[in-house]
């Protein structure tokens, strides 16, 4: 898929100024951390704008593709459903914020939740190159999703890439607070691996427990039949530039 007009010249005009050196550099470290494992809950892969830059470079078509892929399936099992209102916890640089509006451009209210303030800051400076009144109009706000926080239900609720970094007591708390403020749907997206699906397998019958019914990706509340040395995931394509290759 290729990635939205609007998107694709927000990234590539935030990011010409920058030398693809640094960016390459700054992804390498940025990856060499990922790969090293968690760090303490009060700390961050992201620690500058440069790193910043380097994540949305890197890391933005791919997260943006998996998460319209994910959302765009809730649209054909549901056609006749129109969300109104929308959360993302832990939304970066808003990947979740343009698929979102791009599969419902009539979303009227959408919160943001995201810790990192230059994550923040460079996500409000993507949207300005956005014609969409909905993309511009989305409120950011600075909240640790471990800490305390609250928020009145919303109709879509979406957190992406973040169960998997944290331990499994506070996923599961995490998992309880977004269910608790889901007015309608929640949808969850993990990286397509073994332990990624392993987050989704356990969140999926965590949410069964609490009594939803779940729509996928497999379309029955009875348990996974996934072996325990099993795992399944989905692919999708996206389209990327020279500097984000």
């Amino acid at each position: 898929m290729d990635l939205p007009n609007d998107l694709r010249i927000a990234l590539e005009s935030e990011l010409a100024s920058v030398p693809q050196k640094n960016v390459a550099n700054a992804a390498g470290k940025l990856s060499r951390r990922y790969r090293g494992g968690q760090l303490p809950e009060s700390s961050s892969f992201l620690r500058s704008r440069s790193d910043v830059v380097a994540y949305t470079a890197y890391r933005l078509p791919a997260t943006f593709a998996a998460i319209y892929a994910a959302l765009n399936e809730v649209r054909k099992r549901r056609p006749a459903w129109q969300p109104r209102t929308f959360l993302d916890a832990g939304t970066g640089p808003g990947s979740a914020l343009w698929a979102a509006c791009e599969i419902w451009p009539e979303l009227e209210q959408i919160a943001l939740l995201e810790r990192d303030e230059h994550m923040i800051a460079f996500g409000k400076q993507l949207a300005t190159h956005t014609r969409s009144a909905v993309v511009n109009r989305a409120s950011w706000q600075k909240v640790d999703l471990l800490g305390q926080w609250e928020s009145e239900p919303r109709d879509l609720v979406t957190t992406t890439y973040v169960i998997g970094e944290l331990p499994i007591l506070q996923r599961e708390g995490l998992i309880n607070k977004l269910w608790s403020i889901t007015a309608d749907t929640l949808v969850i997206v993990e990286p397509g691996t073994p332990v990624g699906f392993s987050h989704i397998r356990q969140a999926r019958q965590q949410l069964i427990d609490t009594g939803a019914y779940i729509i996928a990706p497999c379309p029955h509340d009875l348990p996974c039949p996934m072996g325990e040395n099993d795992w399944c995931h989905f692919a999708q394509r996206v389209a990327r530039s020279q500097l984000q290759r």
